[in-house]
């Protein structure tokens, strides 16, 4: 009988749905490691944030976040009207500072 039942639950979609998982699956557990030798603000990422209510005259949040050595993120705000040499001057002053140029 034990065996005619768990195949009838296994064959009926109702009892599917309804039968309570009893063993969550589990992902292992896989760090990302940086790439070796690893400085802040080599490897990055950026995004804007746009279409916010204008806060004290800007309306787009620039997001940097370092993608290798220890995961920080700088937000700056902005205006959508700026043009590439403003965003060139806003990187200069505030992520260029935390490159190491190799000699």
């Amino acid at each position: 009988m034990h065996t005619y039942v768990q195949g009838y639950v296994r064959g009926c979609a109702r009892c599917q749905d309804s039968k309570p998982i009893m063993h969550q699956n589990k992902l292992p557990v896989q760090p990302i490691y940086p790439e070796l030798p690893s400085k802040p603000f080599l490897t990055i990422a950026m995004d804007f944030i746009v279409k916010l209510p204008v806060s004290q005259g800007y309306d787009l949040v620039l997001t940097i976040t370092n993608n290798n050595c220890i995961k920080a993120v700088i937000l700056l705000r902005c205006k959508e009207e700026m043009d590439l040499a403003n965003f060139t001057r806003l990187y200069l002053k505030y992520v260029f500072l935390f490159v190491e140029i190799p000699q």
